[in-house]
């Protein structure tokens, strides 16, 4: 399947779904860093501004089509390190990822950002996107599903949303939202939230489901603390213990603030792998 990755970091998003079995088709990132690493790793047209990006200029530029988007549309508005303005932010670009996936309207879509957007202006910025997803003829899940879920020493709670057209999965043959995400009536749509706090939409968002995270996780146990991590050090190599301000270690604060802004591979990864199931079910695609 074809991804268009907007806000793409880094690429945490691609290399998690080409992993999957993906292809990505094109980038959107305005940071001139990340940009160079995307270079530096994909052959792809890379876009520096989300707000141009229309399905008659990807056309032009020879680029092929999405049947999926992702994007974890800037945070720093929802985020508990930021000022928290929500909606009120410049940085709210969720209006435009909403424009291009009506534009495009793609069989799937992948939205990530911090916990604080469940509990923002009431839930309200939360319960927003999902509607706005709804609206566009998608079913709705939204998952908590922490880095530790995957192997990672640290929690790093991440909400994600997953979104798929009505229009190209059958309603009597989607098993998977049954298996994977819940046994609700697809015409009644669920999302679940793991949190108390969310006022605006109580009827919509109860508990988030935990099997969530079981399921992305490639061991039985958790892992919440760096002395736990050893046997998962292939995975998770430690930041040698290194001051702010040192010599031989070229654009470290480029690499970390990307570090910090990126998303964790392994679980889109997850999140493609359940979505090539589902193709497979719906469409007996191979």
């Amino acid at each position: 399947m074809k991804t268009l990755d907007l806000f793409s970091g880094i690429g945490g998003f691609s290399l998690g779904l080409e992993r999957a079995g993906f292809e990505t088709v094109a980038f959107c990132e305005i940071d001139k860093y990340c940009q160079k690493v995307i270079k530096k790793f994909w052959d792809k047209k890379i876009y520096n501004d989300v707000k141009k990006i229309t399905k008659e200029r990807l056309k032009a530029d020879g680029v092929e089509l999405p049947e999926i988007i992702t994007g974890g549309f800037p945070c720093q508005p929802f985020s508990i390190a930021g000022s928290r303005k929500g909606t009120n932010d410049n940085r709210y670009l969720w209006p435009e990822m909403l424009r291009i996936i009506k534009e495009f309207k793609p069989r799937w879509v992948i939205g990530e950002n911090v916990r604080g957007i469940i509990s923002i202006q009431d839930g309200m910025v939360f319960e927003t996107v999902c509607t706005d997803l709804e609206r566009e003829g998608y079913e709705v899940r939204a998952f908590n599903i922490p880095a530790a879920g995957v192997g990672a020493p640290h929690k790093r709670e991440r909400i994600w949303i997953v979104a798929n057209s009505r229009c190209s999965i059958r309603r009597e043959q989607s098993t998977w939202n049954k298996k994977s995400f819940g046994s609700r009536p697809l015409e009644k749509t669920e999302r679940t939230v793991d949190t108390n706090k969310v006022r605006g939409s109580s009827k919509r968002i109860e508990t988030m489901a935990n099997a969530s995270a079981r399921r992305c996780a490639p061991q039985k146990k958790q892992i919440s603390t760096r002395r736990d991590s050893s046997k998962h050090q292939s995975w998770w190599e430690a930041e040698p213990d290194v001051g702010r301000v040192v010599d031989g270690l070229p654009g470290r604060v480029h690499r970390l603030r990307a570090l910090g802004n990126s998303i964790v591979p392994q679980i889109a990864e997850e999140i493609g792998k359940a979505i090539m199931i589902a193709e497979q079910e719906i469409h007996g695609s191979k």
